[in-house]
């Protein structure tokens, strides 16, 4: 006797359909499907979600959506494995026209995991699109203009995924509780992250807050941006890579607006220029005769192969950003500022780089010899200040330490102070300037039980064809007797301008 499959219990169709391939329960897009289809998985979608379904999954292997998805709101969508590092087997989707999309502005929540979304780059192409708030998780996205565009989302999570092939990777504005971490960002994706290139909702862009974490951003030629910021934003953590070569590019790209209720933290991250023409971080104001106003920190990140670490742009009048504690491989740290309202709008920062003797040096000579490790090459056209403390001692009483400068060729022109112990309870002080190099002078030290200090201040301007070093050098007053820098003598460093 015949049975229709209407005439089967529930239990008896969600057998039968799992032998047939076709999942246990109405999640899987399977159940959905009809072979009028075709090879368009999209009206399997929206089949599934006409009756009611809110959480979808794509077993292993591949799909075809010929249109966007209108998602509703509490919507999951979610493949069989995490898709970040890999670009084979799990869940694939091709969708040249695009995901998923939201049909109007009101808000949706959202969810989509455990998915590689692909397009071919179809001019103006979305792969999913807002505004909504949820997480997209352990997804791959390529090929599309914009990978995710969500225009004032709410309380989003980018989460372990991996972004390829994209004018934008994350276009977002009024980011209102954004967070993007342990993401992977391809070199082939122009602008990374940003808040600034796809206009708010409501108008008003105020990015409140955008938190960046344990990311990973790669850029070539491309002139591709990591980021391209404005907002309450932090930044920490993360990993920034040029791979090659000169044409200049912007790594992290902060826009102070004076709308924006700004606060900016940048730390603990990694910026890697390979040498290339590059600026690390490129401060800038948007409005000309307003002030930015942003409040913040740059500190503990580490600068390598750059051309510039910190750009401070011509529309500059962003008072209240310290920036300090920063290091970088090669030449000085410095702040380039690039108009006329530097004396009054320079951002706080530490900007000392510190220079301290590992181990004694001596000399027994009247000869001035330079003293290894207390020197650096200034950049031309800048302006320094030097201060340092070094202990001295001598190997007898009518012996002193002579302790000078070194200026670079072509130095400008500069000023220098000193005092040094000549007496318990007395210095003898010492002045000059960059036309000659300095020596501290016959006697003066206290006594051979030493140490004793010397204290010193230099200030200098450096012409454009400027060569050479800044040094400190060490010389005995009597020839063949000993005189010695202890370890633990320092000078800082710092350039202005």
């Amino acid at each position: 006797m015949a049975i229709k499959l209407s005439q089967l219990s529930d239990t008896s169709v969600n057998a039968l359909l799992s032998k047939l391939g076709f999942g246990t329960t109405k999640q899987s897009i399977l159940r959905h499907y009809q072979t009028s289809d075709g090879s368009n998985w999209s009206l399997a979608v929206n089949r599934a979600i006409a009756a009611g379904v809110t959480k979808i999954i794509f077993p292993e292997g591949s799909y075809t959506l010929a249109t966007p998805i209108d998602y509703v709101s509490g919507l999951i969508l979610e493949g069989e494995k995490e898709m970040k590092t890999s670009a084979v087997g799990g869940s694939r989707i091709t969708a040249n026209a695009g995901f998923i999309k939201n049909a109007n502005t009101t808000r949706k929540q959202i969810v989509v995991r455990n998915l590689l979304i692909m397009g071919n780059r179809t001019a103006g192409s979305v792969g999913i699109d807002g505004p909504f708030g949820g997480t997209i998780e352990g997804c791959r996205i390529t090929g599309f203009d914009h990978l995710i565009r969500n225009a004032s989302g709410y309380l989003c999570q980018y989460i372990r995924c991996n972004f390829a092939n994209a004018a934008f990777g994350i276009n977002t504005a009024d980011a209102n509780g954004t967070v993007v971490e342990n993401c992977h960002f391809n070199d082939d994706v122009a602008v990374q992250v940003t808040t600034r290139d796809v206009t708010p909702q409501s108008g008003v862009n105020s990015g409140l807050p955008l938190v960046l974490r344990e990311n990973n951003h790669n850029l070539t030629d491309l002139t591709t941006v990591a980021l391209k910021i404005r907002g309450q934003v932090s930044v920490r953590d993360c990993y920034f890579e040029k791979f090659s070569g000169s044409v200049a590019n912007t790594m992290v790209d902060l826009e102070v607006n004076r709308f924006d209720h700004q606060g900016f933290i940048m730390e603990n991250c990694e910026l890697n220029g390979q040498s290339a023409n590059c600026t690390g971080l490129y401060i800038n104001g948007s409005h000309l005769n307003l002030e930015n106003w942003t409040e913040g920190r740059v500190t503990t990140n580490r600068f390598i192969g750059l051309a510039h670490h910190v750009v401070y742009g011509p529309n500059n009048r962003v008072p209240g950003l310290k920036i300090y504690g920063n290091s970088r491989t090669t030449g000085d740290f410095n702040i380039v500022v690039e108009n006329s309202y530097q004396n009054q709008h320079v951002p706080t920062y530490d900007g000392w780089t510190y220079l301290r003797l590992a181990s004694d040096f001596s000399n027994s000579t009247t000869s001035m010899t330079d003293v290894t490790g207390l020197a650096f090459t200034p950049d031309a056209s800048a302006e320094y200040i030097v201060e340092g403390t070094l202990m001295l001692q001598s190997a007898a009483a009518t012996t002193g330490p002579q302790p000078g400068i070194v200026w670079p060729t072509n130095v400008g022109t500069g000023v220098y102070y000193t005092q040094q112990a000549s007496a318990a309870g007395s210095t003898t002080p010492r002045y000059g300037n960059t036309t000659a190099n300095f020596t501290s002078g016959a006697a003066d030290i206290a006594d051979a039980t030493g140490p004793w200090p010397h204290k010193l201040e230099a200030t200098f301007h450096t012409a454009s064809n400027v060569s050479g070093d800044f040094k400190i050098t060490l010389r005995s007053e009597v020839a063949a007797s000993n005189v010695t820098m202890l370890a633990g003598s320092w000078i800082r460093y710092r350039r202005l301008i």
